[in-house]
C-alpha cells in the first residue's frame, strides 16, 4: 500500500511538472500592474476596476481588475455617463464603504476611461474623505500613464 501511494505520488508530482513546463508564460498588461501595487500598497481598497476602449474594439470594458472575473466585463451605462460627464459617482455601498466611480486620464489629461473602486473608510470618515482619496489614487494613475496603449504593454 505504501509502495502504492509513494507511485501516485511521484506520477502527479510529474504531470505537474510537465504541466507547468508546457503551460505559456502568464503575461500581465500595466493596467493589471498598476491595479495589483496599489493593492500591495493600500489597506482601503477593497475592489478595483479599470474600463477603457481597448483599440479595435467598440466597448469600454474592465481590462484590469482586482476581480479576476470582472475583466472583460462591459462597462455599464451608469458608467459610461461618468465618462461622458466627468461628474463622479458615489455611492454608500455598506457600513463604511464607498462605491467611487471617477473617470481616468493619461499623462496629457485626455480622458481615456474611468476606474472603479470600493474604499474602505474608519468610523467617522464620510464620503468627503473617500472621494478624495479615490482622487488621489487617479492622480497617481495619471502620472504612471502615459497613453492609453500603454495600459494594453505586457509587463513581467
Amino acid at each position: 500500500m505504501k509502495r502504492k501511494l509513494a507511485l501516485t505520488g511521484i506520477v502527479v508530482a510529474l504531470m505537474c511538472s510537465l504541466y507547468a513546463q508546457s503551460a505559456p508564460p502568464s503575461k500581465k498588461i500595466y493596467a493589471q500592474k498598476l491595479v495589483d501595487d496599489l493593492f500591495a500598497k493600500r489597506q482601503d481598497l477593497v475592489s478595483m476596476g479599470i474600463h477603457v476602449t481597448p483599440p479595435g474594439q467598440p466597448d469600454n470594458v474592465i481590462i484590469a481588475s482586482n476581480v479576476p472575473t470582472k475583466v472583460g466585463k462591459k462597462s455599464s451605462d451608469e458608467d459610461m455617463d461618468v465618462m461622458r460627464t466627468g461628474k463622479p459617482d458615489i455611492k454608500l455601498k455598506s457600513e463604511g464603504v464607498y462605491d467611487i466611480v471617477l473617470p481616468i486620464y493619461e499623462a496629457s489629461g485626455k480622458t481615456i476611461g474611468i476606474i472603479g473602486m470600493n474604499l474602505r473608510c474608519q468610523k467617522g470618515e464620510g464620503e468627503s474623505v473617500a472621494v478624495k482619496r479615490a482622487r488621489q489614487i487617479v492622480d497617481g494613475l495619471k502620472k504612471k500613464t502615459p497613453s492609453l496603449g500603454k495600459l494594453f504593454e505586457a509587463v513581467p
